[in-house]
């Protein structure tokens, strides 16, 4: 089969930056277009990490040039300058004029007829801006920890009430029997897709649109549903699409915000400070942040769906740790199926948050994650127009 941006990404997160570079260069020419920013970032870093600059500079200002308005022009445009090319004025400058230029487009109200300018015509609205047009500017849903760290929420699917938890590593996924409980009709027919969790064994699902609504909101998600599940049901990040979010393990509480609303009074427009604030990329619809495990670096995905946290074997000793033979073993269940983990303890930072003699599940995964064990107790936003993780202090 062809190499894929995702296989070069995860090829690139488990240290094998020459593979990673030959596998983007191919996949990302052939890529759909909203892989391509993805993918041209990530193969600059796999140069960068295999000490050729040269072509790491090309990469990264085709990233910011061809894709101004992208999470991963901001992080390239760091990176530019980290190897001492200048992007303030420029480069930096054409972003921030595009994206305004993109904002006002999306402020644009639509006339009858074809307004033209300069420019040509005006392009018409996404449909996620359309739907984003009618409705609310802020949304807060209020949760329940779990015993194990989860955030148990209360969801209504097509007008049903069901309880879910709120999972940012997860979109809307629901069992049959979850649906037959809640009263709601079950699909019909054979399945018509399949979903992958930790274990990594497909799951046929039935994959259809449904009504979602958590806090004051409803929007229509697509929701996968298999036919009986394990776990509780999950909702994240299909519901997110569109805004900046910030939880609050505290208060009990997250909050959506539309991105780019200037009127807010939260952090999300105060200058960034470099002990707090992270940079986070998204892929698709999920975060990853590099964190620190023993004094090395490792880009993991943000999951608050996960109570541990987690690690690939491969990640493991890209890091340089041994994970020994009698290791306390734990199991871990998921979609698809279940994992064995072993434990062992490391030192792990994140910003503002150091933790000592802290605990690390590693397992025969694709990938690892930070899980809720890391981050209970602390007041984040995804802060996704600046491409940033902002811990509040």
């Amino acid at each position: 089969s062809k190499p894929s941006v995702k296989s070069g990404i995860d090829l690139y997160n488990a240290g094998k930056y020459a593979k990673a570079a030959s596998t983007l260069k191919e996949a990302t020419r052939e890529a759909p277009k909203a892989w391509q920013a993805a993918g041209y970032y990530y193969l600059a870093c796999s140069y960068y990490q295999l000490g050729q600059n040269k072509y790491a500079v090309a990469y990264f200002k085709k990233v910011t040039g061809a894709f101004p308005n992208s999470p991963e022009a901001q992080n390239a445009s760091t990176m530019l300058s980290r190897l001492g090319q200048p992007q303030s004025s420029a480069i930096i400058g054409d972003i921030k004029q595009k994206n305004v230029e993109a904002q006002a487009r999306a402020r644009a109200v639509p006339t009858t007829g074809t307004m033209r300018s300069p420019s040509g015509p005006k392009p018409k609205l996404s449909k996620l801006d359309q739907e984003l047009a009618g409705l609310p500017n802020e949304n807060r849903i209020y949760f329940t920890p779990g015993s194990q760290g989860h955030m148990l929420v209360k969801a209504y699917l097509d007008n049903r009430p069901i309880e879910c938890w709120f999972d940012t590593g997860a979109s809307a996924h629901f069992g049959k029997n979850n649906l037959a409980a809640a009263g709601i009709p079950l699909p019909r027919g054979e399945s018509n897709g399949t979903i992958e969790g930790w274990a990594g064994k497909p799951v046929a699902t039935w994959n259809q649109p449904m009504k979602l609504r958590l806090g004051n909101m409803e929007r229509t998600v697509m929701v996968t549903i298999e036919e009986n599940a394990s776990l509780m049901p999950l909702v994240g990040q299909q519901f997110l699409r569109g805004y900046d979010y910030e939880i609050d393990h505290k208060g009990g509480f997250l909050t959506m915000r539309k991105k780019k609303q200037e009127s807010s009074s939260s952090s999300f427009t105060s200058k960034v400070n470099n002990l707090y604030d992270i940079p986070c990329m998204t892929k698709g619809s999920r975060e990853y942040v590099t964190v620190e495990i023993n004094n090395r670096t490792i880009a993991l995905l943000l999951d608050t769906g996960a109570n541990s946290t987690i690690l690939s074997y491969a990640e493991a000793k890209q890091l340089g740790l041994t994970v020994p033979d009698d290791a306390p073993e734990v199991s871990g269940t998921g979609i698809g199926g279940s994992v064995s983990y072993k434990i062992i303890y490391v030192t792990m930072h994140l910003g503002p948050v150091w933790k000592k003699g802290f605990p690390v599940q590693v397992g025969n995964v694709d990938s690892g994650a930070v899980g809720q064990d890391f981050l209970q107790g602390h007041r984040f936003t995804i802060d996704k127009e600046r491409g940033l993780l902002r811990f509040f202090h």
